[in-house]
């Protein structure tokens, strides 16, 4: 059973959560435990993250681990994705428990969502069956602003 909301993530956001909680603990060991995986389990993450933005996050040493210049530019877009998603999930699933159906519009940079998104629509759509949910590119200008005016 999965205990933890991030958990139930596609995978593609499962290694960003992986990052983001190596970036902030430094340790593999420690951030493995906190995840409840395998180190290799998060090497292999890593690397994953690693060939799809073309280098290295971090350096690793016997002690701590330290980001290199692309990961500690990757990780406040990490971290805001995350948190972006989570909300999601979060504002979906308590429509679901009041029982309600309806259109959830979410408003994705291009870059992100080809990037970080690519098992999200049916991710949602597995744990979301009554919910219409519509994805659309957008630039960061546009994103909120869009998304607050098509309230339904």
């Amino acid at each position: 059973m999965m205990n933890e909301p991030w958990q139930r993530l596609p995978r593609s956001l499962l290694n960003a959560q992986y990052f983001v909680t190596l970036a902030q603990l430094r340790h593999f060991t420690d951030t493995a435990s906190r995840l409840a995986i395998s180190q290799p389990a998060l090497s292999s993450a890593l690397r994953q993250i690693e060939t799809v933005l073309g280098g290295k996050l971090v350096n690793r040493t016997a002690a701590t681990v330290t980001l290199t210049e692309l990961g500690a530019a990757i990780l406040p877009h990490a971290q805001r994705i995350l948190s972006v998603a989570q909300a999601a999930f979060s504002d979906m699933q308590q429509i679901v428990e009041a029982g309600g159906d309806g259109t959830v519009r979410i408003g994705l940079v291009p870059s992100v969502s080809s990037l970080l998104f690519p098992l999200l629509p049916q991710t949602l759509a597995e744990a979301f069956p009554r919910l219409r949910i519509e994805f659309h590119d957008s630039d960061q200008r546009c994103a909120y602003p869009g998304a607050a005016a098509r309230r339904d």
